[in-house]
């Protein structure tokens, strides 16, 4: 790619795509401006052919947009998890009193005399099992539960939530 080319329409169109930038993006962030609109010029160096396209402009609009859309997501992404692996920032979770806080939401009276590890194993498939055995008894954590089972911090931390809601379920059919 020619830079003289570049540099020309970097100094022709660089406000305009920044202020295209500013009113599309998620974040009054200037250095989250600044970078989309650098990386419409790093995609500009790499496109073969550019120096001949017909609409310069529009090419470099299409490519704006494209560019912070992928940046609003990536951002949402980011908030979306960002309370989601709060948890994961503790060294341990409060395991001790996990199935206790669930028996004592439902009926602790009832459920005294009840082996509940037992048929809370039993009403489980063999993956939930080793999860529950990793949370209940050995006392890990989210991270380290990830580990041991080769799986994503993320992918455990939603088999977590949805694992206690299914031991909920069964407590309550006690």
């Amino acid at each position: 790619m020619n830079s003289d080319f570049i540099e020309k329409i970097y100094k022709e169109h660089y406000e305009y795509l920044k202020l295209l930038v500013i009113n599309s993006i998620h974040t009054p962030n200037p250095d989250d401006i600044t970078s989309c609109v650098q990386d419409v010029f790093m995609v500009a160096m790499q496109k073969e052919g550019l120096e001949d396209h017909a609409n310069i402009k529009g090419w470099l609009l299409k490519t704006t947009k494209n560019i912070v859309k992928t940046f609003n997501r990536q951002k949402a992404i980011r908030n979306k998890y960002y309370d989601f692996y709060s948890d994961l920032k503790e060294d341990k979770l409060v395991t001790e009193s996990f199935l206790d806080m669930l028996i004592e939401e439902i009926d602790s009276e009832r459920l005294k005399n009840i082996d509940i590890d037992r048929i809370i194993m039993e009403s489980l498939s063999q993956s939930e099992r080793d999860f529950y055995v990793l949370l209940r008894f050995e006392k890990l954590s989210i991270k380290e539960i990830s580990k041991r089972l080769s799986i994503s911090e993320g992918a455990a931390a939603t088999r977590h939530t949805r694992f206690k809601d299914k031991i909920k379920k069964i407590i309550k059919n006690l």
